[in-house]
């Protein structure tokens, strides 16, 4: 009989039976298995729990159904309030874990007490087959922070939190895009200890239709313009009631991303949430200069001029200029 590990497992799902029939297999596999693992439904038509031929009951899975499609943060937060035990692994329905993924990430946050969170490096997945090892997941990080704010070194599904300090960056935002990213950073602001385990524990698939977080068109292209909007909101709100506020690579790299989320926004049309975003970014130390810059592209949001905005805000990116030496080498501290 396998060992039963001090471990939930939250499984948001939308509508791809196959790729959930995968996970559930994956995890069923595991040389250590979770106390439970917890399916949330995000409102699949028709539900899963009918459409999964087997009960797998090795995995104690409860099952969860909102009553409306959410996104993959509220699907999460769903899963994180039934939670019952010292860590929580998510696991996107499209990615699997080696069968000893557990094991491996479970051991190091027993073995460690002092740390929150445990990732593995991790591959990338299409159809067709590898595309290689994730961006950044084989760099070890001892922090989030700045870490996360230049591009999320770990997978959702190949870390591993301890409960206490996973709830931290509670509650996981019903947004479509970056509600990792909010998640982590609100942990990140209370210095959180990480570690990394170099072996490829995980393989993301990219790319893959269905997933909780993915769409098509227009309206999917929007809805992931309006949740990046809102995520910078969130994460300069975090930051700023942090120590973090006064680190200036975290403040260089606020300003870089207000204008890359202002070209993003204006694109969109989505000129009153663009306005609300770089009202937030003002608080970045962007001196006199960039203050008037600030206004000026605010203005076109308010006048509705995407053009003029969209050139605007490339040229600030622009003008911002590569990162200077020395706050890369204190974003890529390891």
């Amino acid at each position: 009989m396998k060992l039963r590990g001090d471990l939930n497992v939250v499984v948001p799902a939308y509508n791809r039976v196959d790729a959930l029939t995968c996970v559930l297999e994956c995890l069923e596999r595991q040389t250590v298995l979770p106390s439970r693992t917890i399916v949330v439904d995000d409102a699949s038509e028709p539900p899963l729990r009918n459409s999964i031929s087997r009960t797998y009951p090795d995995l104690n899975i409860e099952w969860l159904r909102l009553d409306k499609n959410r996104g993959p943060g509220t699907a999460r937060e769903a899963g994180r309030s039934r939670v019952d035990k010292a860590h929580v692994l998510y696991v996107d329905s499209d990615d699997k874990l080696r069968e000893d993924a557990i094991q491996r990430l479970l051991g190091v946050l027993i073995d460690q007490p002092n740390l929150g969170m445990v990732y593995s490096t991790a591959e990338e997945v299409t159809d067709l087959g590898s595309l290689g090892v994730r961006r950044r997941s084989s760099e070890g990080f001892d922090a989030i922070l700045p870490a996360v704010l230049f591009g999320r070194p770990w997978p959702t599904s190949g870390c591993m939190w301890r409960t206490s300090c996973d709830v931290l960056g509670a509650p996981w935002e019903a947004l479509y895009a970056w509600e990792d990213y909010v998640h982590d950073v609100r942990v990140g602001c209370h210095d959180v200890a990480i570690a990394h385990l170099p072996e490829p524990l995980c393989r993301v698939g990219v790319s893959v239709p269905g997933r909780v977080s993915q769409g098509s068109g227009k309206k999917h292209l929007r809805r992931k313009a309006v949740s990046m909007l809102q995520a910078y909101v969130l994460i300069s709100r975090a930051l700023r009631c942090s120590r973090w506020v006064e680190i200036d690579v975290v403040q260089w790299r606020l300003r870089t991303l207000a204008w890359s989320m202002g070209v993003i926004g204006l694109d969109a049309g989505l000129f009153g949430r663009t306005h609300r975003m770089l009202r937030e970014a003002i608080h970045w130390q962007l001196g006199q200069r960039g203050r008037w810059h600030l206004r000026l592209v605010m203005v076109t949001t308010f006048l509705r001029q995407k053009g003029a905005g969209m050139r605007l805000a490339r040229y600030l990116r622009r003008r911002e200029g590569a990162m200077p030496e020395g706050l890369r080498q204190r974003a890529t501290i390891t």
